[in-house]
């Protein structure tokens, strides 16, 4: 409960402010870090035999903070070249493809538990696995960012000539 309440007023709240300052790119790769610092945390607490403190701060960095900045940015991303009249099907798309991305690395997860002994479940094995997650996700958005500018710079400069 407590962590739904959080991510409805960062919705609420952070997001919109963000979004003025941020392009939606970056808005996502600040996301990705949020939630790469979440799982660093957790890591931490694995090998520091849970502290909660620890463990509560990478859940909330995890669910609250990164999830609700990445989910906003990729629906802005997913919508973002889309004629109006398909903007109900784009973000469907941009919907799917989040929730397939997060059934996979779960199924991948529970693939993992099976191998290893239920004390070694919620461990080292497992977080560093979605620590590769997040890393690969902020390589990307970066690289599509960069991408992203490189078209654009063509764009002006054919426009400009």
């Amino acid at each position: 409960m407590p962590f739904s309440v959080l991510s409805a007023l960062i919705a609420k709240f952070l997001i919109p402010t963000l979004s003025k300052k941020l392009v939606p790119a970056k808005l996502g790769i600040l996301g990705m870090c949020c939630m790469f610092c979440g799982l660093s945390l957790l890591l931490i607490a694995t090998y520091t035999h849970h502290p909660l403190v620890l463990v509560l701060c990478g859940a909330a960095c995890i669910s609250e903070i990164g999830m609700t900045i990445c989910f906003t940015s990729l629906s802005v991303l997913g919508v973002k070249d889309v004629e109006t009249q398909h903007y109900g099907m784009a973000a469907s798309l941009t919907s799917t493809s989040y929730f397939l991305g997060a059934g996979i690395g779960l199924s991948f997860l529970s693939l993992l538990a099976q191998w290893f002994p239920s004390g070694l479940a919620i461990g080292p094995a497992s977080l560093v696995v979605l620590l590769g997650y997040a890393f690969i996700a902020i390589c990307l958005l970066l690289y599509l960012t960069s991408a992203d500018k490189r078209v654009l710079a063509k764009t002006l400069q054919t426009a400009n000539t």
